[in-house]
Protein backbone atom coordinates (compact mmCIF):
# COMPACT_ATOMS: atom_id res chain seq x y z
CA UNK A 1 0.00 0.00 0.00
CA UNK A 2 1.38 3.41 -1.22
CA UNK A 3 1.00 6.50 1.55
CA UNK A 4 0.28 9.42 0.05
CA UNK A 5 1.16 12.56 2.57
CA UNK A 6 -0.59 16.32 1.36
CA UNK A 7 0.34 19.38 3.52
CA UNK A 8 -3.26 20.93 3.45
CA UNK A 9 -4.14 24.59 4.91
CA UNK A 10 -7.32 25.26 6.35
CA UNK A 11 -8.85 29.13 6.67
CA UNK A 12 -11.21 30.32 9.76
CA UNK A 13 -11.85 32.50 12.29
CA UNK A 14 -9.18 32.75 15.30
CA UNK A 15 -11.87 31.31 17.48
CA UNK A 16 -12.89 27.87 15.02
CA UNK A 17 -9.08 27.36 14.77
CA UNK A 18 -8.53 27.04 18.49
CA UNK A 19 -11.67 25.20 18.72
CA UNK A 20 -9.86 22.45 15.81
CA UNK A 21 -6.80 22.78 17.66
CA UNK A 22 -8.62 21.59 20.92
CA UNK A 23 -11.17 19.17 19.83
CA UNK A 24 -10.55 18.22 15.84
CA UNK A 25 -12.04 19.54 13.17
CA UNK A 26 -15.89 19.57 12.52
CA UNK A 27 -16.80 17.90 9.24
CA UNK A 28 -19.16 20.25 6.65
CA UNK A 29 -22.32 18.73 5.91
CA UNK A 30 -24.85 18.53 2.75
CA UNK A 31 -24.80 17.63 -0.33
CA UNK A 32 -23.82 21.43 -1.74
CA UNK A 33 -20.72 21.31 -0.26
CA UNK A 34 -18.33 21.51 -3.13
CA UNK A 35 -16.94 17.58 -2.69
CA UNK A 36 -19.47 15.83 -0.58
CA UNK A 37 -19.32 15.86 3.81
CA UNK A 38 -15.86 16.59 5.04
CA UNK A 39 -13.03 18.70 6.36
CA UNK A 40 -11.46 21.38 3.57
CA UNK A 41 -8.05 22.28 2.85
CA UNK A 42 -6.46 23.80 0.23
CA UNK A 43 -3.45 21.82 -1.22
CA UNK A 44 -0.77 22.29 -3.78
CA UNK A 45 -1.79 23.06 -7.25
CA UNK A 46 -3.31 25.36 -9.44
CA UNK A 47 -2.12 27.80 -7.00
CA UNK A 48 -0.42 28.43 -3.59
CA UNK A 49 -2.57 26.79 -0.48
CA UNK A 50 -1.71 28.93 1.90
CA UNK A 51 -2.31 32.16 0.45
CA UNK A 52 -5.95 30.36 -0.85
CA UNK A 53 -7.28 29.80 2.74
CA UNK A 54 -5.90 33.35 3.91
CA UNK A 55 -8.17 34.52 1.45
CA UNK A 56 -10.93 32.18 2.11
CA UNK A 57 -11.21 32.86 5.39
CA UNK A 58 -11.17 36.61 4.82
CA UNK A 59 -14.02 36.59 2.31
CA UNK A 60 -15.70 34.03 4.44
CA UNK A 61 -16.22 36.42 7.32
CA UNK A 62 -18.63 38.17 5.44
CA UNK A 63 -22.14 37.63 6.03
CA UNK A 64 -24.29 39.02 2.37
CA UNK A 65 -27.43 39.01 4.47
CA UNK A 66 -26.42 41.80 7.21
CA UNK A 67 -23.70 43.19 5.12
CA UNK A 68 -20.87 42.92 7.57
CA UNK A 69 -18.40 40.39 8.77
CA UNK A 70 -19.48 37.64 10.97
CA UNK A 71 -15.68 37.89 12.87
CA UNK A 72 -12.41 40.13 13.09
CA UNK A 73 -9.33 37.95 13.23
CA UNK A 74 -8.57 35.30 10.39
CA UNK A 75 -6.30 32.09 10.99
CA UNK A 76 -4.98 29.71 9.01
CA UNK A 77 -4.15 26.53 10.17
CA UNK A 78 -1.50 24.00 8.50
CA UNK A 79 -1.89 19.49 8.56
CA UNK A 80 -0.52 17.18 7.54
CA UNK A 81 -2.88 14.91 5.57
CA UNK A 82 -2.09 11.18 4.89
CA UNK A 83 -4.21 8.29 2.99
CA UNK A 84 -3.92 5.11 1.22
CA UNK A 85 -3.28 6.25 -2.29
CA UNK A 86 -6.15 3.32 -3.44
CA UNK A 87 -8.79 5.49 -0.78
CA UNK A 88 -8.28 8.71 -2.67
CA UNK A 89 -10.65 9.88 -5.24
CA UNK A 90 -8.71 12.12 -7.18
CA UNK A 91 -11.05 14.17 -9.99
CA UNK A 92 -7.69 15.75 -11.64
CA UNK A 93 -7.18 12.73 -13.39
CA UNK A 94 -9.24 11.21 -15.95
CA UNK A 95 -9.59 7.62 -13.61
CA UNK A 96 -11.30 9.88 -11.14
CA UNK A 97 -13.45 11.30 -12.98
CA UNK A 98 -14.73 8.31 -14.93
CA UNK A 99 -15.57 6.78 -11.33
CA UNK A 100 -17.84 10.03 -10.47
CA UNK A 101 -19.13 9.06 -13.79
CA UNK A 102 -20.43 5.51 -13.03
CA UNK A 103 -21.31 7.19 -9.55
CA UNK A 104 -23.27 9.48 -11.53
CA UNK A 105 -25.24 6.52 -13.53
CA UNK A 106 -25.64 4.31 -9.96
CA UNK A 107 -27.34 7.89 -8.71
CA UNK A 108 -29.49 8.34 -11.68
CA UNK A 109 -32.62 7.70 -9.75
CA UNK A 110 -32.16 10.01 -6.77
CA UNK A 111 -31.21 12.93 -9.09
CA UNK A 112 -34.95 11.95 -11.64
CA UNK A 113 -36.61 12.46 -7.87
CA UNK A 114 -35.20 15.19 -6.94
CA UNK A 115 -35.79 16.75 -10.44
CA UNK A 116 -39.62 15.87 -10.22
CA UNK A 117 -39.45 16.98 -6.58
CA UNK A 118 -38.27 20.22 -8.45
CA UNK A 119 -35.61 20.41 -6.02
CA UNK A 120 -32.93 22.73 -7.29
CA UNK A 121 -29.57 20.71 -6.30
CA UNK A 122 -27.06 22.96 -8.99
CA UNK A 123 -23.97 21.63 -8.94
CA UNK A 124 -24.03 17.78 -8.04
CA UNK A 125 -20.63 16.65 -7.18
CA UNK A 126 -21.38 16.99 -3.33
CA UNK A 127 -24.21 15.01 -3.80
CA UNK A 128 -22.67 12.19 -6.02
CA UNK A 129 -19.77 11.84 -3.99
CA UNK A 130 -21.71 11.63 -0.78
CA UNK A 131 -23.98 8.85 -2.64
CA UNK A 132 -20.70 7.11 -3.48
CA UNK A 133 -19.25 7.17 0.08
CA UNK A 134 -22.48 5.47 1.34
CA UNK A 135 -23.32 3.82 -1.74
CA UNK A 136 -20.29 2.60 -3.72
CA UNK A 137 -16.73 3.12 -2.28
CA UNK A 138 -17.61 3.66 1.30
CA UNK A 139 -13.43 3.06 1.98
CA UNK A 140 -13.13 6.52 0.55
CA UNK A 141 -11.38 8.70 2.83
CA UNK A 142 -10.55 12.16 0.49
CA UNK A 143 -11.09 13.38 -2.58
CA UNK A 144 -8.90 16.15 -4.39
CA UNK A 145 -10.02 18.42 -7.41
CA UNK A 146 -9.12 21.39 -8.69
CA UNK A 147 -12.09 23.96 -8.56
CA UNK A 148 -13.02 27.47 -8.46
CA UNK A 149 -13.76 28.99 -5.22
CA UNK A 150 -14.68 32.79 -4.41
CA UNK A 151 -11.39 34.22 -3.13
CA UNK A 152 -12.37 37.76 -3.42
CA UNK A 153 -14.57 39.92 -2.03
CA UNK A 154 -16.08 41.20 -5.30
CA UNK A 155 -16.24 37.28 -6.45
CA UNK A 156 -18.22 36.82 -3.19
CA UNK A 157 -20.13 39.79 -2.84
CA UNK A 158 -21.20 39.65 -6.81
CA UNK A 159 -22.13 35.42 -6.28
CA UNK A 160 -19.31 35.20 -8.69
CA UNK A 161 -19.42 31.49 -10.55
CA UNK A 162 -16.30 30.62 -13.15
CA UNK A 163 -15.71 26.97 -14.80
CA UNK A 164 -11.90 28.45 -14.49
CA UNK A 165 -10.54 26.51 -12.00
CA UNK A 166 -8.57 28.63 -9.37
CA UNK A 167 -7.67 26.43 -6.49
CA UNK A 168 -6.87 22.63 -5.63
CA UNK A 169 -9.26 21.62 -2.59
CA UNK A 170 -8.83 18.41 -0.40
CA UNK A 171 -11.91 17.03 1.43
CA UNK A 172 -11.48 14.84 3.99
CA UNK A 173 -13.97 12.41 5.48
CA UNK A 174 -12.91 10.98 8.58
CA UNK A 175 -10.16 13.81 9.66
CA UNK A 176 -9.49 12.35 13.18
CA UNK A 177 -7.64 9.37 11.26
CA UNK A 178 -5.89 11.07 8.34
CA UNK A 179 -5.13 14.44 9.79
CA UNK A 180 -2.53 15.38 11.88
CA UNK A 181 0.14 18.48 13.47
CA UNK A 182 -2.01 20.79 13.07
CA UNK A 183 -1.14 23.88 13.57
CA UNK A 184 -1.81 28.11 13.28
CA UNK A 185 0.73 29.14 11.43
CA UNK A 186 -0.78 32.68 10.20
CA UNK A 187 -3.56 35.19 11.98
CA UNK A 188 -4.86 38.55 10.77
CA UNK A 189 -7.06 41.11 10.81
CA UNK A 190 -9.99 40.47 8.62
CA UNK A 191 -10.13 44.20 6.52
CA UNK A 192 -12.61 44.33 3.43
Amino acid sequence: MNVIELMGFHGTDIISAESIQNKGFTISKGDEHWLGDGAYFFVKGLCDPQTAAVNWAIVNAWDKKVRRNRYKTYAVLQASITSEEERILDLREQSGVEILEYVRRQCQRKLERLARRRCRVGYIDGLLINFARKEVLPELTLTISNLFIKLTKEERIQGENRRTQNCTVCAVYTPQNSVSQVEVIQTGKVVI
